[in-house]
């Protein structure tokens, strides 16, 4: 009460003092330091696949292609033919000459006599493609005659019969007149058989009847021309062993290919609508299209190239052909912008292997300097092609697998541009306005306002064209007095640039109203005689006061930062490198292990690095946009990965958490044998040192009798609008903050809903 009394007392001198002399003064101007502040903007950034695919067609008349996917391209191409043939047919009697009477029929004379199935060998020397067959018979004139089957079956070389490998089957076609009847094997398509032996064989397996007719197919035994050929009879369900001498009479229609040159038949390729004549090669029966500049986008996975010749002749070819192809996309990026910086610009390309020569270019921007390129975390910068000439980068398909994560790192100059002020000095309650002078860089634009305590207080985007280029923020009651910094970004594809502007901010000052009565003007100097001492006094308490809550409201605001910033935490065991305790705050999975190594390496070059302060045993680097922090004490380590700077609070809470660590579980690291389970209470630790609850998904627990002032009520309301608007039966306590910013008065109500088990991590 006294305390009150006093700041009570130093007020009214204030106020007396201020009529008194008529000057307004700010008894404490907050400032901000702005230099710490970025923004982060994700981009898409176009990159070009190049592959060169290399195939071989054989027996073909037409070309198809294989691409990755329709949004590939093909810039050139290059063919060379061999074996170029105009088909034909051409006859060859393989048994012609008949004898009258000599032949065997496929008949049904009683149960115990029947034959019901004729076969001869056929021998290839080669491939061929087979039209047809001519056989010499003819069938019984009956006046319902069964249909029997020609067949090409396979051949069984143990026993000299038919197998059950059917090649083809069709229906017989002859009539009771004798004489050759053609097999015509063109519907649906002609028979290709590789080198080797089959049988022809007639299957009269479905006459089962005296009445049924008989088929005769006629032979020469007495001067056949192929005597090497062997017979077979299918005779009560069994095919006889093969004999020789006394063939079958049959033809066949086998088909030719002539050698041609492609340009006497004006042989050509259809591409994109577009022919190209195919140019004689070295000897007939060759040729080939030259590397061929195209510009031919098929929008297909597959591609056909027809080829066509003057004649409407039928051509088969082997072909080799070699394709350059490429295919655009968009690979995301991201640049961070920050004042008094360069530009960091980092592309995350996902690159997949087409083709044993894959490559990939990137035509990057000219401002674009000092680039960095990594893969799978390695800096590979020295196996990657840079030319500044032509503003190209190029990683060469010899260090290209698929699976790898690839990160491309450069920088540019911040691009200059003015803010223009009418005044930097505004009243709470006024509308705070600058605009940006011409010329106007075309872009986006990112507006942040820097409260005196480094939080954003107001952030709007805009884009220039259509949007105007003024910037303003209406400057409600409450805020703080002091010096705001406004920082105003902007960026394109390929630059960005920030400009930044103190305001001044003050409350509105109070009026003096008419000038005082001079009597008036006496009693007041009396009354502020009086109260100068008090008042001193209480103004140097209001003081100290403001300042020690200025200072605690600094503290729960880096708390706050420090826990949201919080990526990875992982305790090791520092003789062996184990890790005995490890958690991860990213959606991202990572490998402890691999994390771990490479921060044990990076351990070694800071040991080198820091030889003159042995003592320290906290390391700090900033490595791919994140801060590494490792700390030692007697037989343990604590690795930790952030997003941004730490407070120092935070690097003596880290030390203060490996004391901690070391008192409880010293002995039992010195005695560590591979069992963790001792150690599971090392995340009790962390929680008390780092609140690293904040980071898991929670749910709402409110017990029956629950005492909660109105900032608690608010946050569990706004919790349980966000799990019912996204329909979730969690949240994280980030989606609690206002623009995902700590504020002190969020932060503490939040640890106070979970130290009171209201806000429960979900198990």
């Amino acid at each position: 009460m006294k305390t009150l009394n006093l700041l009570k007392r130093g007020f009214i001198f204030v106020i007396l003092l201020s009529l008194f002399t008529v000057l307004f003064q700010n008894l404490d101007v907050v400032s901000s330091n702005g230099s710490e502040h970025s923004l982060n903007i994700n981009l898409n950034f176009e990159m070009v696949e190049n592959s060169i695919n290399q195939g071989f067609h054989n027996n073909v008349d037409s070309i198809d292609i294989e691409l990755p996917s329709s949004s590939w391209n093909i810039e050139n191409i290059e063919l060379n033919f061999t074996n170029i043939k105009n088909l034909g047919t051409e006859i060859e009697n393989i048994e012609n000459k008949s004898y009258s009477g000599i032949y065997h029929t496929i008949y049904y004379q009683n149960v115990n006599d029947r034959e019901q199935g004729l076969a001869v060998q056929l021998h290839l020397n080669e491939s061929e493609t087979l039209h047809g067959i001519y056989l010499y018979g003819r069938r019984e004139n009956t006046p319902s005659p069964k249909v029997i089957q020609v067949q090409i079956r396979g051949y069984d070389t143990a026993n000299e019969i038919p197998n059950n490998t059917i090649y083809l089957t069709m229906d017989i076609n002859m009539s009771n007149a004798e004489g050759w009847y053609l097999q015509d094997f063109l519907s649906p398509s002609p028979l290709l058989l590789p080198k080797g032996d089959y049988f022809l064989v007639l299957n009269g397996s479905n006459i089962i009847s005296v009445n049924d007719n008989e088929y005769y197919w006629y032979y020469n035994n007495i001067d056949p021309k192929n005597p090497n050929l062997l017979i077979s009879r299918f005779i009560e369900g069994i095919w006889t062993t093969g004999i020789s001498n006394s063939p079958f009479l049959y033809k066949l229609i086998r088909e030719t290919g002539v050698p041609v040159y492609p340009e006497d038949i004006n042989m050509t390729i259809e591409i994109d609508n577009e022919y190209y004549e195919i140019q004689n090669g070295p000897s007939i029966g060759s040729g080939n299209l030259p590397l061929t500049p195209l510009i031919f986008s098929p929008n297909s996975e597959q591609i056909n190239l027809p080829i066509f010749n003057n004649n409407s002749a039928i051509l088969i070819f082997d072909v080799d052909y070699l394709l350059n192809t490429h295919n655009i996309f968009l690979s995301p990026a991201s640049v961070t912008i920050k004042a008094n910086s360069t530009n960091e610009w980092i592309v995350r390309p996902s690159i997949t292997r087409y083709s044993s020569n894959c490559s990939i270019e990137f035509y990057y921007p000219s401002q674009w300097k000092n680039f960095s390129i990594y893969k799978d975390l390695l800096d590979i910068t020295n196996n990657v092609t840079i030319n500044p000439t032509e503003n190209l980068l190029c990683i060469p398909h010899n260090i290209i697998s698929d699976g790898a994560e690839w990160e491309i790192k450069a920088y540019s100059p911040n691009i200059n541009f003015n803010i223009n002020t009418i005044t930097t000095e505004f009243e709470i309650g006024e509308e705070l306005v600058f605009s940006i002078s011409p010329p106007v860089l075309p872009g986006n634009y990112t507006f942040q306002l820097i409260d005196p305590l480094g939080s954003v207080e107001f952030e709007i985007k805009k884009t220039i064209p259509p949007d105007n280029n003024v910037f303003s923020y209406n400057l409600p009651s409450g805020i703080l007095e002091g010096n705001y910094i406004a920082y105003l970004y902007w960026n394109n594809q390929t630059d960005a640039g920030v400009q930044t502007q103190v305001f001044t901010i003050t409350s509105v000052p109070v009026s003096t109203g008419s000038s005082p009565d001079f009597s008036l003007f006496l009693i007041i100097g009396i009354i502020i005689i009086a109260a100068a001492f008090m008042g001193f006094i209480g103004y140097t308490i209001l003081k100290k006061r403001e300042t020690k809550g200025r200072k605690r409201l600094k503290l729960i605001l880096e708390e706050c930062t420090d826990v949201m910033n919080l990526k990875y935490i992982i305790v090791l065991d520092k003789k062996s490198g184990i890790d005995l305790y490890a958690e991860s705050f990213e959606e991202k999975e990572f490998d402890l292990t691999l994390i771990a190594g490479y921060l044990q390496a990076l351990h070694n070059f800071g040991t080198e690095v820091l030889e003159g302060t042995k003592d320290s045993r906290t390391i700090k680097l900033e490595y791919r946009g994140s801060i590494l922090l490792m700390v030692e004490f007697v037989n343990l380590r604590i690795i930790i990965i952030m997003k941004e700077n730490p407070s120092k609070n935070f690097l003596y809470s880290i030390e203060s958490l490996a004391y901690d660590i070391y008192k409880n579980y010293g002995n039992l690291i010195d005695q560590f044998d591979g069992n963790l389970k001792p150690f599971r209470g090392i995340k009790n630790l962390v929680e008390k040192h780092m609140n690293i609850t904040l980071l898991y998904p929670l749910k709402i627990v409110i017990p029956k009798k629950a005492d909660l002032n109105q900032n608690e009520k608010e946050m569990i309301k706004r919790a349980l609008d966000f799990m019912k608007q996204h329909k979730f039966n969690y949240f994280y306590a980030i989606y609690l903050l206002p623009e995902n910013v700590c504020t002190p008065k969020d932060y503490e109500a939040i640890l106070s809903l979970i130290k009171k088990g209201i806000f429960r991590p979900v198990e």
